[in-house]
C-alpha cells in the first residue's frame, strides 16, 4: 500500500544562467520508515517526466534523460527529511515546472 506524505516544496520561481547549478528544495515528514521521494519535470506543452527516486534503504534510480545533469541524495534529521534535487550544467531545456512526490510504502502480512 503506498499513502502520501505531508511535504514542504516552497513554489518558487528560479532564475539561473545557463551553464551554472541550481537546487531545489523539498522537504517532507514520514512517519514510515521507508519513504520514497519521486522528483517529476513538465516543460511547456508536455506531460509530466519522470527524473528520479531517492529513499533511505537503496540507491534508487534515475531516468534515462536525466541520469548525468540531475542528481539527489536523502538527507534526514529528527524532525523531518529532505531530498534535494540538483541540476548542474543548466540549458534553456531545463526551464520548466519541476515536482516531487513523497509516497510512504507499507508492508502488510496476509
Amino acid at each position: 500500500m503506498l499513502n502520501a506524505a505531508p511535504s514542504e516544496c516552497p513554489v518558487r520561481d528560479v532564475t539561473h544562467s545557463e551553464g551554472t547549478s541550481v537546487t531545489l528544495e523539498c522537504n517532507y515528514q514520514a512517519s514510515s520508515t521507508r519513504p520514497d521521494l519521486f522528483w517529476y519535470i513538465q516543460r511547456s506543452h508536455d506531460f509530466p517526466k519522470y527524473i528520479l527516486r531517492r529513499n533511505t534503504y537503496s540507491a534508487g534510480d534515475n531516468g534515462t534523460e536525466f541520469h548525468e545533469r540531475m542528481s539527489s541524495a536523502v538527507q534526514s534529521n529528527s524532525q523531518s527529511t529532505s531530498v534535494p534535487l540538483s541540476i548542474q550544467k543548466l540549458s534553456v531545456r531545463d526551464s520548466a515546472v519541476y515536482y516531487s512526490k513523497t509516497c510512504l510504502s507499507s508492508e502488510t502480512n496476509n
